[in-house]
């Protein structure tokens, strides 16, 4: 035991200090009389400071916490080789599942006209059921795949976002919003560097096709070239952004994106560059 897991209610006296430093497996063994004959100490006195040890907690900093430790296992794992990308569904945890060989077997030799009926009336519903686990897992690989695409340059490239609806996702799978909003609902992604909720892959646009990416883009060329001795200001950066893209973009959406992308504001953009 560290030394450390004394506590400040607990002073850390040179004959504590001793034990649990050297003699700790002594402690552990109950050689309780070989220690205090080898430390010239009284065999209640020994006693006495094992007692204190025994009070103390292995673990000083577990009290920080509550004990439990939420572990997200991803639904989807996009893994990035040499010259390739792989889009696979996580579902090597659930295990194999399949109807049972012996219920068949007895379902097809019993002449219970009753059981029978319960046995093909059981068979139908676990059908039924495996063939909608295999379809869901079907739509969420391919939804997956069409927000990848779609998110390409933000998952491989670390560039901003684009604009992407669950109706964008549901035009390029031929599937309902709706069906998209449920296939992505508490299902998580790991990417190459994070693992994230599908759900936050999702970018609405600002107006129209206009969307956080385009601006966020823009913006970013505008400091690039900007007069490094007179750099643009929100305000200015706005009103430059709103004419080109006929929108109205305002100083805090500006200010915002500016923020996002790491850009220092005008005034520590000019002193940076003196």
């Amino acid at each position: 035991m560290p030394a450390g897991a004394i506590t400040q209610k607990k002073k850390l006296t040179p004959e504590l200090s001793l034990l649990i430093s050297a003699h700790w497996q002594d402690i552990l063994k109950g050689n309780t009389t070989h220690l205090a004959r080898t430390l010239s100490w009284s065999k209640q006195k020994l006693q006495q400071l094992v007692a204190v040890i025994k009070e103390l907690h292995p673990y000083p900093l577990s009290g920080l916490t509550n004990g439990e430790t939420n572990y997200i296992i991803p639904d989807i794992i996009v893994q990035k080789d040499t010259g390739s990308v792989q889009i696979t569904l996580n579902d090597s945890w659930i295990g194999a599942y399949s109807l049972d060989k012996h219920y068949l077997e007895m379902m097809r030799t019993t002449t219970d006209k009753e059981l029978k009926s319960y046995f093909k009336d059981s068979y139908y519903r676990c059908a039924f059921l495996l063939a909608n686990v295999e379809r869901r897992k079907k739509t969420l690989l391919s939804v997956a795949t069409a927000i990848f695409n779609w998110q390409y340059d933000y998952i491989l490239k670390h560039e901003p976002l684009k604009a992407m609806t669950l109706a964008d996702i549901a035009e390029k799978t031929s599937l309902h919003c709706s069906t998209v909003s449920r296939a992505i609902k508490h299902k998580y992604i790991q990417l190459p560097t994070k693992t994230v909720p599908l759900r936050h892959l999702f970018q609405h646009s600002i107006k129209g096709e206009l969307s956080s990416y385009t601006i966020k883009k823009r913006l970013l060329s505008l400091v690039e070239g900007e007069n490094k001795l007179q750099p643009l200001g929100d305000n200015t950066l706005a009103s430059l952004l709103s004419k080109e893209f006929n929108a109205n973009v305002s100083r805090r959406v500006i200010a915002k994106y500016r923020t996002e992308l790491h850009i220092p504001n005008s005034y520590h953009r000019k002193y940076t560059n003196t």
